[in-house]
């Protein structure tokens, strides 16, 4: 929730000449960590200790 209350926070600096590209960074940054977190990280240590679903 922190992450995506920030990316929504920056929007407005996208517009801006001078942290613009600095917003862009950051929010590319929190977009991805958080991909990662939530989605990547769980299947990979399932794969790793080879954990199966029960459906």
């Amino acid at each position: 929730m922190a992450s995506g209350i920030t990316i929504l926070g920056m929007l407005p600096l996208l517009g801006d000449a001078m942290f613009g590209g600095m917003a862009e960074v950051i929010m590319g940054g929190l977009l991805m960590a958080t991909v990662l977190t939530i989605f990547v990280l769980p299947v990979t240590y399932c794969v790793f200790f080879r954990i199966k679903s029960d459906k």
